[in-house]
């Protein structure tokens, strides 16, 4: 969702909203989820003329409630869990209702995909990112929803669907000129359940594939044609010898 928000918030920040340039791109990169939620404010006051005032206006209001509530939500996702999974439960009750009252609101779907995806709840968020992918044709989205769609795919241990959207977001990646972001996620993932450092990632996959340790070393070997692509950058590179020996210790 990250690049998504970028593009649709440089657009709009410099004309409509705060009226000055980015000072840097850190800046945004840590920024961008609010500042994407409050563009988002703004679009959707202009969106669904069809819609009658009464809807249009609970819409609107139910919106405004839920920027405070966003914010927190960010500042909690990497401090208390337990914290920030109240608040996006809390959020995905009135992003629901929102989109009720008005079904032309593209931005609630990324927004519910975004909730979803924090509580780990995997199928909906492939709801929902599937429903967005159906709504938009721009490259940049798409790359977004295909590399949420691998990710949550992946998750639930579901490996001929994942693999489809990771090679649809690396060849996208690769037409758009950037940086290959989906080897380094799956190479995370896979070191993360090799290591055994989420215990939770490890309760949903145990419920549908015979062996974790296994399921990460066959990602490993997915991601090995990919890793010599000069797009791909890795904070910590594997190779053939690396697969054999985990696989040797999954035994």
């Amino acid at each position: 969702m990250r690049n998504k928000r970028l593009y649709s918030f440089a657009s709009i920040y410099k004309n409509q909203l705060y009226r000055k340039q980015l000072v840097t791109c850190n800046f945004i990169q840590m920024h961008k989820p609010l500042l994407y939620l409050l563009v988002s404010l703004t679009l959707f006051s202009c969106q669904s003329k069809s819609q009658n005032t009464i809807d249009k206006v609970k819409s609107q209001e139910l919106f405004k409630e839920t920027i405070p509530i966003f914010a927190s939500f960010l500042r909690l996702q990497h401090k208390n869990d337990d914290s920030a999974k109240i608040l996006s439960n809390i959020l995905i009750e009135k992003y629901k209702i929102i989109y009720q009252s008005d079904t032309t609101s593209k931005s609630i779907g990324d927004f519910l995909s975004d909730c979803y995806k924090f509580n780990k709840e995997y199928e909906k968020q492939i709801f929902w990112d599937r429903h967005q992918l159906s709504l938009d044709n721009k490259p940049l989205d798409k790359k977004v929803y295909f590399e949420n769609l691998a990710n949550a795919f992946l998750s639930l241990g579901i490996a001929d669907s994942s693999k489809l959207y990771f090679e649809k977001a690396f060849n996208l990646e690769k037409e758009l000129d950037y940086q290959i972001q989906i080897v380094a996620d799956f190479k995370s993932f896979a070191d993360n359940i090799y290591l055994k450092q989420d215990k939770e990632k490890l309760e949903i996959l145990g419920k549908r594939v015979i062996s974790t340790c296994q399921y990460s070393v066959d990602i490993l070997k997915l991601l090995l044609p990919y890793i010599n692509d000069n797009k791909v950058y890795l904070t910590k590179p594997f190779s053939l010898d690396t697969i054999i020996d985990r696989e040797k210790n999954c035994r």
